[in-house]
């Protein structure tokens, strides 16, 4: 298991990313925007803390989605200032809105219909300007070093699950890392 923990999620980083430098940023974000690293982690949670507690771990993940927006919009409204203040807006957002919400103990249902709402809302009023036609080239330690922080992502989660709590480590599991 610590095996296949270490090479599934890291493997699927490197695929998404061997997709958006084939076929542009458009079918790359559409990849990359798949539960690449919740969805492996869901299935450890699973196997090791019993299916109880991946269920619980889900309310996280529909909260995370919710949040996943609000990384979005905060990245997005500063990143002219630079990468790293738009990287800590979009975690200071994400954040904000997933510890917001984890403290409401809302249903399912109710998290879910927000996450779609919140979904909704960001493409609905994304700023739309000149498409960008500059390709830019990543450094060679790009995949390597994310391969790497998402194999710790999942070892971190469901090593720490038991003490985190589900809620919480679906959340954590849904971080945008990608």
């Amino acid at each position: 298991m610590f095996a296949f923990k270490l090479v599934a999620a890291p493997l699927l980083l490197a695929v998404a990313s061997w997709v958006m430098r084939r076929w542009g940023e458009a079918i790359g974000g559409l990849i990359v925007g798949l539960p690449l690293t919740s969805g492996p982690i869901s299935v450890f949670l699973a196997v090791e803390h019993g299916a109880d507690f991946a269920t619980y771990a889900s309310v996280g993940s529909l909260v995370a989605t919710t949040a996943q927006a609000s990384f979005c919009v905060a990245y997005c409204s500063v990143a002219k200032r630079g990468w790293i203040a738009a990287v800590a807006a979009g975690i200071l957002g994400f954040s904000a809105t997933a510890g917001t919400l984890v403290s409401l103990n809302l249903s399912h249902a109710a998290l879910f219909f927000m996450s779609m709402l919140a979904v909704y809302l960001t493409i609905r009023y994304w700023p739309v300007g000149a498409p960008r036609t500059v390709q830019l080239q990543a450094a060679w330690w790009d995949v390597p070093s994310r391969m790497l922080l998402i194999a710790g992502l999942v070892l971190g989660v469901t090593y720490l699950a038991p003490l985190a709590g589900p809620s919480v480590s679906g959340v954590i599991a849904s971080f945008p890392f990608m």
